[in-house]
């Protein structure tokens, strides 16, 4: 007959090994509450705005993220005055944050309607507030002509083939028409045939 009587040593040694289990399985809930938790973190409005998708109203260009199109932005205000301020900057790299609230319209779209296209950019200014974005300065020609110079470029490089049509050589020409009134007609020839 066998004897189940579990001497003191091996009791104290599975309690041990049970009070172990029990706190690894612990840590590994706590890991999950923790991975769930960040995995649910809300994230950063701003942040989040720059994947919003530009070009749905014009289904020949391809997509292009907000991020994508803020970065060249900078990138354009950069090479045509690399002595810009920080706020022409910081305004390039944000311009079109509120468009989290109220989407990207096209320009084509905006000219033919200034009544709406003001209450738009009212709309856009109250939701980069919002944001804690106020410190952008819309009406600053450096910051539009960059904007459109970048749409124009992106076409450029995505459907080239489309520049002879849908509005495009308007843009070059209001482009080219900024560009001198700015003082920097040479610069934008260089940006268009520097390939």
């Amino acid at each position: 007959m066998n004897d189940y009587r579990i001497d003191a040593a091996t009791k104290e040694e599975w309690a041990r090994r049970a009070l172990a289990a029990e706190t690894a399985l612990d840590r590994a809930l706590i890991g999950l509450v923790d991975l769930h938790e960040q995995r649910n973190r809300p994230i950063n409005p701003i942040y989040r705005s720059g994947g919003l998708q530009r070009w749905h109203m014009n289904p020949d260009v391809p997509a292009q993220t907000l991020a994508d199109h803020h970065g060249r932005v900078a990138q354009i205000v950069f090479w045509f005055w690399p002595y810009a301020p920080s706020a022409l900057i910081y305004a390039a790299l944000h311009h079109d944050c509120g468009e989290i609230e109220t989407g990207d319209i096209s320009s084509p779209a905006k000219d033919a309607d200034q009544d709406t296209a003001r209450a738009l950019a009212l709309r856009e200014a109250i939701a980069r507030d919002r944001l804690g974005l106020n410190l952008i300065d819309d009406n600053d020609p450096r910051l539009r002509f960059a904007d459109r110079l970048e749409a124009y470029t992106y076409v450029t490089m995505k459907r080239p083939d489309l520049l002879c049509k849908d509005g495009w050589p308007e843009a070059l020409e209001r482009i080219e028409q900024m560009a001198d009134d700015m003082g920097v007609s040479e610069k934008l020839e260089e940006w268009l045939t520097d390939r």
